[in-house]
């Protein structure tokens, strides 16, 4: 049964305040994720019941997630109720059925039931009950509501139907390089006539960022900062005099104006304000009046950014939003182009952008959604409708979110990440940073002499390399066929090299991103582990494509015993990342680690498994016969690239830049192999009992800064 529940109830000896995701105990209130007070809002308003898993997906979450997802939600909320699940007073766990709230629920004197939306509870969470309710409504109820529902919508049909996005769109796109100089461009902006270009630049990763304009009407380039410091988050007032920027550097943190004279070039610098932190990521955004100007500070490295007005007559500081409910805090912003609507992003939880808007003049602050990734430097369309962002999780894509109803839809996309995008004043422009390098594929012979030294020989380039990314080489065991991910043919597929050939997978789902791939001892079939935990298994002479479905398990890094019978791979299913091994005959999965497991490898030798920890660096072994694993290299990241072959480990250590060590199984002697920048997409493989090393590397890094128009 249903329980109607005000925003404001109480569980047992605690208060909650939905709407504010809080949960509070004798004068301690803590904050939850919405998850977590999602779930508990739901079990309070069927207290008493048993609610299944598959319930609480549907009902909860609204898809199909991971059991493992659900474990860990349900732990938060028992950790915020102090519960246990050994002995309840909260939430019991009913064996193979599911979760039962089982403390009182009770509605807080003087707290409003919002009616309205009980029903849309009601409606939502028990559609058998609603269904009742209909049958004893009488046929002339019906039929009369019918006949009243039907005047009101041909009445109001106008108002009713939905505002729609697609006045804004991106049709035949056309692309202009703005900047191509050595190093690194970042940080694009136009003016509101879209013939200025400001940005930062640096040479190389040991040089400050300095800020630069462009003219693109003459083609000039005007250097306007020359300092030690790093200068940031340029942009350009409307009436083009002015630049504010922030400036970074010797344990210090500025908002700084720059004036510019008639002639475009830089008069002097002032200091207006000092930053609280000196970590400091934002950007800054002009007032229409070039009056005053927002941006997002901090008062030190441990508080939530905020965000404030700096008038720049009397450099007086308001606060526009505060600290309250907020964990990382308000970090990126937007001003609308009449300066009514101020947009951010609330990071409340790590990883999760949320979008307010805050009207300047009413002071009404609305949440919008929530993205569920995090993205930056927000653009409100000329309308004041729409915003574009950028979604760099699975290369890059431009998208519209419409302000009003929150829907989202997808204007571009790429295989290379939009870094900042900035909408043009006019709605016809966006310029974007892109990075830019050469990814090659390499190959070098290892030997070893008398003294168990490894001595590696010059490295040449494959045939198989293109001008384009080829990442990620994955030799099968008898090193006759290679995978590796190439954007040859514009976005990133996974590829195959034979001795006839080279010809791209294209028998993959579609708009998802590969993880890692692994091959059958065959050499013929190979494992595809994709972005959405999903596995697959390709025969990849015939390209035909099969879902592993492990019992319903989400899986990453799936690897193949020495006899291909098992598949070993990572799952949360028991609420943390744990190895575990399905046998392909009896169809059946099984746990293997006890204290978490992340990243597996198989030693060919006498399958011991080798694997790497979600919450700890590391490489552990463990010995399947007896259960016991030990640690044998430590500092070792759970996602870093490793591989065990004979009696050596090879593996990747991030220090100033990317090393490549082996350590010797018996005698547990390490050497360093070769080094590499520290962002140089190295990617490594071993086959020949570890005599012939293949790897992937980055070339001449550099990012520029492309226009799109459209």
């Amino acid at each position: 049964m249903i329980q109607p529940l005000s925003k404001i109830f109480s569980v047992g000896e605690f208060t909650i305040e939905r709407e504010l995701n809080t949960i509070s105990h004798n004068g301690q209130r803590q904050i939850v994720e919405p998850k977590v007070m999602a779930l508990l809002y739901y079990l309070s308003c069927h207290v008493n019941e048993v609610i299944s898993r598959e319930k609480l997906m549907e009902d909860v979450w609204q898809s199909q997630v991971s059991e493992g997802a659900v474990n860990r939600v349900v732990g938060l909320l028992r950790k915020a109720l102090s519960d246990n699940a050994e002995s309840p007073r909260y939430i019991q766990t009913i064996a193979k059925k599911g979760y039962r709230l089982i403390a009182e629920v009770k509605n807080i004197a003087g707290a409003d039931i919002n009616k309205n939306e009980n029903k849309i509870i009601s409606a939502k969470y028990s559609s058998s009950t609603n269904s009742q309710l209909l049958k004893l409504a009488s046929k002339k109820t019906a039929l009369l509501s019918f006949f009243f529902i039907l005047i009101l919508l041909l009445i109001n049909w106008k108002n009713l139907t939905p505002p729609t996005n697609m006045s804004f769109e991106i049709t035949n796109p056309k692309f202009e390089q703005l900047t191509s100089e050595q190093g690194f461009e970042y940080d694009a902006s136009l003016s509101k006539d879209a013939l200025w270009l400001v940005y930062r630049h640096r040479k190389n990763v040991n040089k400050p960022y300095h800020l630069y304009l462009k003219k693109r009407d003459r083609q000039q380039r005007i250097q306007l900062t020359d300092s030690e410091f790093n200068d940031r988050s340029p942009a350009i007032s409307h009436d083009k005099s002015k630049i504010i920027f922030f400036r970074k550097g010797n344990n210090s943190c500025h908002l700084n104006l720059l004036t510019l004279d008639k002639n475009s070039q830089p008069l002097e610098v002032e200091e207006l304000y000092q930053c609280g932190a000196v970590e400091h990521y934002s950007n800054v955004v002009w007032a229409p009046d070039d009056r005053s100007v927002y941006f997002t500070d901090r008062i030190n490295s441990s508080m939530p950014y905020q965000i404030y007005q700096l008038h720049l007559s009397t450099l007086k500081v308001d606060e526009i939003t505060r600290r309250e409910d907020n964990y990382y805090g308000d970090n990126e912003l937007a001003l609308s182009p009449s300066g009514e609507q101020l947009l951010f992003f609330r990071n409340k939880y790590w990883g999760n952008n949320q979008v307010f808007v805050k009207n300047l003049l009413t002071k009404e602050l609305r949440k919008i959604t929530e993205l569920g990734f995090l993205s930056w430097t927000p653009s409100w369309t000329p309308d004041e409708k729409s915003i574009i962002f950028s979604d760099n999780r699975s290369g890059g894509k431009l998208k519209l979110l419409n302000v009003a109803t929150g829907d989202i839809q997808t204007l571009y996309q790429s295989s290379q990440s939009i870094n900042s995008p900035y909408l043009s004043a006019s709605g016809k422009h966006i310029v974007y940073s892109v990075k830019t390098a050469d990814v090659d594929l390499w190959q070098s012979n290892i030997t070893q002499n008398a003294a168990e030294e490894l001595l590696i020989t010059p490295s040449i380039k494959l045939a198989v390399n293109s001008s384009r990314i080829d990442s990620q080489p994955v030799y099968s065991s008898d090193a006759l066929s290679l995978l590796f991910l190439s954007n040859r043919n514009g976005e990133l597929q996974l590829w195959l090299e034979k001795e006839d050939g080279v010809l791209p997978i294209e028998s993959l789902p579609e708009n998802n991103k590969i993880d890692t791939y692994a091959w059958h001892p065959d050499g013929i079939q190979a494992l595809i582990a994709t972005s959405d935990k999903q596995v697959y298994l390709i025969n990849t002479q015939t390209q035909k494509v099969e879902l592993i479905k492990l019992n319903g398990q989400s899986a990453a890094f799936p690897i193949f015993s020495s006899d291909g019978a098992t598949l070993y791979f990572t799952s949360d299913k028991s609420g943390d990342w744990q190895i575990w091994a399905y046998n392909f005959q009896a169809q059946s999965t099984v746990q293997i680690s006890q204290k978490g497991g992340y990243q597996v490898k198989v030693n060919d030798v006498d399958e011991t498994l080798y694997f790497t920890k979600y919450r700890q660096q590391g490489i552990w072994l463990l010995n399947l016969k007896t259960g016991k694993e030990r640690q044998i290299v430590d500092n070792v990241s759970r996602s870093s690239n490793f591989k065990v072959c004979s009696n050596s480990v090879y593996y990747l250590l991030e220090t100033d830049g990317i090393e490549l060590w082996q350590m010797n199984l018996k005698s547990t002697k390490t050497q360093l192999i070769m080094t590499s920048a520290l962002d140089s997409n190295f990617k490594f493989d071993l086959v020949n009992d570890c005599q012939k090393l293949i790897f992937s590397i980055m070339e001449n890094i550099e990012s520029d800064i492309l226009m799109l128009t459209f």
